[in-house]
């Protein structure tokens, strides 16, 4: 499947990158990474656009979800992790980079990274780098062993004054959290609006698009996936997926990791996407899988029972699922940097 054209960014190796090519070359290289973030629906809300040493992270206005994510939250948490890839990369290829969130000076951008050549490239296995291209989104069942305690490490150093991060075992809060989950579900699947929308980005298996979900994602066969855009329109399913996912996490998941923030305005959603894009990286050179759950932060009041679970008073941005599974998934379609880059 990598072969296809809609699938083929995902084969960026570290090992072509042109160490001694142009600026502009390599800078192209570090986008490869950046474009491979997860995002809400797989819309794939970036563009860029390189300007001498300077990469510019803009909000490609073509992608928004005005049903599934009317303020932009999903979206400037997408647009976190991609910068989070970035910046990773920046790193591992010798490159020191600092960047601004919202500068003043460039309303357009959500973000402007700035990068000196100082090294040479890194050598070894053990760099985040390494498996920003073997990440995928696991909807799969999870074995609930625990993650290991270097995961909850990780996951303690993001907290900051603006930033709070908790791992919360399913076993003492599986209840609760299906609930505020199910809750979520219900209040966005009962909207036809938000079912037309999704349903544009639910893909058949067999898809040429560049964006959106086919149904492998979620374990269907071919035939359900050609299928699936259509029942989600039309059918009364909200109760189907609320148990299900139900049973996901009470069952099939050990632990949810929240991200939550001191404020809720664009800055603070681009902070929770950087540690966010961090933290799936760190799950993923752990062996771990994660799968993103948008319902508790995103559909009405959902958050506010999730922060009663996490005990804090900071409002929770990013809620995702995290175990082992020997179930693996194939790489969603991914535009390619070229696609993404603007001159605009």
């Amino acid at each position: 499947m990598q072969h296809k054209k809609n699938y083929i960014a995902w084969a960026v190796d570290y090992h072509d990158f042109p160490e001694h090519g142009e600026l502009l070359e390599q800078l192209h290289f570090l986008l490869r990474y950046g474009i491979l973030a997860p995002s809400s629906h797989n819309s794939q809300p970036w563009q860029f656009k390189i300007v001498g040493d300077v990469i510019y992270l803009l909000n490609s206005a073509d992608r928004q979800l005005p049903w599934g994510d009317p303020d932009g939250r999903l979206r400037h948490i997408a647009l976190g992790a991609a910068l989070r890839n970035i910046l990773v990369a920046a790193d591992y290829f010798g490159f020191d980079a600092t960047y601004d969130l919202l500068p003043a000076e460039i309303p357009s951008a959500v973000a402007v990274v700035r990068v000196i050549k100082q090294r040479t490239v890194r050598v070894g296995n053990n760099h985040l780098l390494t498996v920003i291209s073997k990440r995928s989104t696991n909807r799969n069942h999870y074995s609930l062993t625990m993650p290991p305690p270097a995961f909850f490490e990780a996951v303690r150093l993001k907290n900051t004054s603006s930033i709070h991060a908790v791992v919360l075992p399913m076993a003492q809060y599986g209840e609760k959290i299906a609930d505020v989950v199910g809750e979520g579900i219900m209040s966005a699947m009962s909207k036809t609006g938000f079912r037309a929308e999704m349903s544009k980005y639910k893909k058949s298996n067999l898809t040429k698009s560049f964006v959106g979900m086919p149904g492998f994602d979620m374990g269907f066969s071919t035939l359900m996936s050609l299928l699936l855009p259509s029942i989600i329109r039309f059918l009364p399913i909200a109760p189907l997926v609320k148990k299900k996912d139900g049973t996901l996490l009470k069952k099939h998941t050990p632990a949810v990791v929240v991200i939550s923030t001191a404020t809720d305005e664009p800055r603070a959603w681009l902070e929770a996407g950087l540690q966010y894009g961090e933290l799936i990286l760190v799950a993923e050179q752990l062996s771990l899988v994660t799968h993103f759950m948008a319902a508790a932060v995103v559909v009405g009041d959902c958050y506010k029972k999730l922060q009663a679970v996490t005990g804090s008073n900071f409002r929770p941005q990013v809620f995702f699922r995290v175990g082992f599974t020997p179930n693996t998934i194939p790489h969603s379609p991914r535009r390619t940097h070229e696609h993404c880059l603007t001159t605009v």
